[in-house]
C-alpha cells in the first residue's frame, strides 16, 4: 500500500508543488534538491553584478601596479659599502647599496684608474659605469656623514 500524495506550497513565488513520498523517499528527495537547486541558481545569478559592482569600486582604491625596480644607471652617485674586493683596476669586486626604496643591492664596480686599492669595508661612491662594472673612488666624509643622517630618517 502507497502512502498517499499531498500538496505543498513552494517558497519560491508560492508555486504549489505535489510530492508523491515512496517509501525509499528518492522522489520527495528529488523535489526537494530541484526546489534548491532553482533557489541556489536565482542567488548566484544575482550575486554576480553585485560582486562585479564591488570588486570595481575596491580596485579603485587598491593600487593596480607597484614596483620597486630600478635602473642600474640610478646607483652612479650613491654611496656603497666594499663587500667582496679589495676593488682595484683588475676584475670587479662587489659593492653593497641601498636604492632609494631602502632595498639593498650588491653590484660589480672596480676602483677607478686615478684611486689606489680600495679595501673590503671601506665606503666608496660609484661616479660611472663602464659595459662590465660600475667605477667607484673613495667616497669623502661628508658624504658618509650624509648618507647616515638619511639613512636614519
Amino acid at each position: 500500500m502507497m502512502p498517499p500524495a499531498w500538496t505543498e506550497t513552494s517558497a519560491i513565488n508560492g508555486l504549489p508543488t505535489t510530492i508523491v513520498v515512496v517509501r525509499s523517499g528518492t522522489l520527495a528527495t528529488f523535489a526537494w534538491s530541484s526546489m534548491t537547486l532553482m533557489a541556489s541558481s536565482a542567488a548566484a545569478a544575482g550575486s554576480i553584478p553585485l560582486i562585479r559592482t564591488t570588486s570595481r569600486g575596491i580596485a579603485r582604491i587598491i593600487p593596480s601596479d607597484e614596483s620597486y625596480a630600478v635602473d642600474e644607471a640610478d646607483f652612479i652617485g650613491h654611496v656603497g659599502e666594499v663587500a667582496v674586493g679589495p676593488l682595484d683596476q683588475g676584475l670587479p669586486g662587489r659593492v653593497r647599496l641601498k636604492d632609494v626604496f631602502g632595498n639593498w643591492h650588491s653590484v660589480p664596480a672596480r676602483a677607478s684608474h686615478d684611486s689606489s686599492a680600495l679595501p673590503v669595508g671601506s665606503n666608496v661612491l660609484l661616479v660611472d659605469r663602464d659595459v662590465k662594472s660600475f667605477i667607484a673612488i673613495s667616497a669623502p666624509a661628508d658624504l658618509i656623514t650624509q648618507q647616515r643622517t638619511s639613512n636614519r630618517t
